[in-house]
């Protein structure tokens, strides 16, 4: 199975399902989030999301995509960068290996995905890159 890096708006792309590194809370806050939510139609996402109520890190959950060019958002509560020794590198690894569980129950072709935690959530960028390829090389 294939995979591709690409930099590209999430809220563009059109998939199975985009991954939407969410705030534990279900309100909408700045960044990708606040991207895909105003691409799906805010109010119909917001919604959808307070549905599900708070999700603790690492769990995940999905929506509907409403506007998006896609079946489903997965929700994912991404842990927060404290210097890492609050086991934030085993957080994310769930947080990879959760997603692809939930792709993989919905029987998506394809996901669409930032790479988590290395905006807002401040995740050293390379260490979040060596986490993805490895989690989703263990995965396909």
């Amino acid at each position: 199975m294939p995979y591709k890096i690409v930099k590209k708006n999430l809220s563009k792309m059109k998939t199975d399902a985009i991954v939407n590194p969410a705030n534990k809370k279900p309100v909408c806050t700045p960044g990708t989030e606040m991207e895909l939510y105003q691409a799906a139609g805010a109010e119909k996402m917001l919604s959808a999301r307070r549905s599900i109520g708070d999700l603790q890190t690492g769990h995940v959950a999905y929506t509907a995509a409403f506007e998006l060019h896609a079946k489903y958002v997965i929700h994912i509560a991404v842990p927060v960068w404290k210097g890492g020794d609050e086991g934030e590198l085993d957080s994310l690894r769930t947080c990879y290996r959760n997603i692809f569980r939930l792709a993989k129950e919905l029987r998506c072709r394809n996901i669409a995905m930032p790479l988590l935690m290395s905006g807002t959530y401040r995740f050293p960028p390379h260490k979040a890159m060596d986490i993805a390829m490895e989690e989703i090389n263990k995965f396909l």
